[in-house]
C-alpha cells in the first residue's frame, strides 16, 4: 500500500546527518527518499489531553540501515498532515506501509520542532525515559503548531492515569512544552554542511575487502 506524505522527517534526517551514505547516489533528496517503508508499534500511547480530550498516538518509525558496518535503527516518522490516517489504522504491528515523499519541508518552525525533538535531542536532554515518551512529546508539539484549535494552554494530563503512568505523562507534558517553545523560535532552516577530520596525521596502510589501501 502507498500513501503520499510530506517528508518532514526525511528533510530533518538529511539536515542532521542520519541518512545512509548510499542514499546520496540519487540526484536529489526527493528521488533518494522517494519511497520509505514505515512501521508502527501496537501499543496505544495516551499520556496527554488536548482541550480535555485524550489524544492517542502510536510510535511510528522507519528502519534506517547503516551503509557502514550494517545494523538497523528505528528512526521516528512524523507525519506533517494530521488529516491522513497513519500506519496503525491500516496494518498490524510489524507490517509496513510504503510511503512516497515527494516534497521536503520549507517551514522553519516545523523543522525547528523536529530539530528540537526526538531523536535529534537525546532522552537525557528531553528528560524522558523512553523513545515512546519522546515520540509522543515531539509529535504533540508538532501538531499543536499545525492544527487549528490546538494550543499549549490546551494541553493536560490524562486524568485516568495514576502512579508511574501519571509520572510519565508529567514528563511528556513538560517535554512537549520545551520542544514547542524552542522549535517555534526558528526563523530559518540551516543548510547542511559536510566536514571531514583525519584520524591520524599521515596516511597508513589498511586492508578493505582483501584489497590494500592507504587511509
Amino acid at each position: 500500500m502507498k500513501k503520499r506524505i510530506l517528508s518532514l522527517f526525511l528533510a530533518l534526517v538529511t539536515l542532521l546527518g542520519i541518512l545512509p551514505t548510499t542514499v546520496f547516489a540519487a540526484p536529489t533528496l526527493e528521488e533518494a527518499m522517494a519511497e520509505v517503508d514505515v512501521y508502527a508499534k501496537g501499543r496505544a500511547l495516551d499520556w496527554l489531553t488536548m482541550n480535555g480530550s485524550i489524544k492517542e498516538q502510536h510510535y511510528t518509525y522507519y528502519r534506517f540501515e547503516s551503509a557502514q558496518g550494517g545494523g538497523t535503527k528505528e528512526i521516528p516518522a512524523y507525519c506533517v498532515d494530521p488529516r491522513l490516517y497513519g500506519v496503525p489504522a491500516l496494518v498490524p504491528e510489524g507490517t509496513s506501509i510504503k510511503y512516497s515523499a515527494p516534497d521536503t519541508v520549507s517551514d522553519p518552525k516545523v523543522c525547528g520542532i523536529i530539530g528540537n525533538g526526538y531523536p535529534h535531542e537525546p532522552l537525557s536532554t528531553l528528560k524522558l525515559n523512553s523513545p515512546e515518551e519522546a515520540y509522543y512529546a515531539t509529535k504533540t508539539a508538532l501538531w499543536i503548531y499545525l492544527l487549528g484549535g490546538w494550543s499549549i494552554s490546551g494541553l493536560g494530563i490524562n486524568p485516568n492515569l495514576s502512579g508511574a503512568d501519571r509520572e510519565a505523562a508529567q514528563r511528556v507534558l513538560e517535554a512537549t512544552k520545551w520542544i514547542y517553545t524552542r522549535g517555534t523560535a526558528w526563523t530559518s532552516i540551516p543548510s547542511p554542511k559536510l566536514t571531514a577530520t583525519a584520524d591520524q596525521d599521515s596516511a597508513y596502510p589498511v586492508t578493505i575487502n582483501g584489497e590494500s589501501y592507504y587511509q
